[in-house]
């Protein structure tokens, strides 16, 4: 029919795992039979056509128009995807964009929140008024010897 491959392996060659597979004409396996001592696939003839030699021709001389038509149908369904992946994707940019400008805001409530509570230091300021500073003394005893005196 011309849609259907068929590979066979035959006990000519191989003495085991002989048989034979079928395949559509997109390399789908379809069928596939193992047989002992298999020596012949035949495959039966492709059946007259159901169309007239008129049919056939106007089909033939049609064929390169309709082809267009297609490949335009094609093009027209892939500019279509095209344009929901790209609208999809401005959705997840302005999404985005919303996140950012909102933890922006947040971020500027949050350092007005933290001057006010350093009384107006910056981080970086050279005033004392801005630090607490504490002392701490810290003693370790590193050894320990007794000795005693006579």
């Amino acid at each position: 029919s011309g849609r259907y491959v068929a590979t066979s392996v035959s006990h000519y060659r191989h003495q085991m795992e002989n048989g034979y597979i079928i395949w559509n004409f997109q390399g789908r396996q379809i069928l596939s039979m193992s047989r002992e001592k298999f020596y012949q696939f035949s495959w039966r003839p492709r059946p007259p056509s159901a169309l007239s030699e008129n049919r056939i021709k106007k089909i033939q001389q049609n064929l390169k128009s309709r082809v267009q038509d297609y490949i335009n149908e094609e093009i027209e369904i892939n500019r279509l995807e095209l344009e929901a992946i790209n609208k999809q994707k401005k959705e997840i940019r302005d999404e985005f964009a919303k996140f950012l400008k909102d933890r922006k805001e947040e971020l500027k409530e949050w350092t007005k929140t933290r001057r006010q509570q350093r009384k107006n230091c910056s981080w970086d300021s050279d005033d004392d008024k801005c630090y607490k500073t504490s002392d701490e003394l810290v003693e370790e005893i590193l050894s320990i010897e007794e000795e005693e005196v006579a």
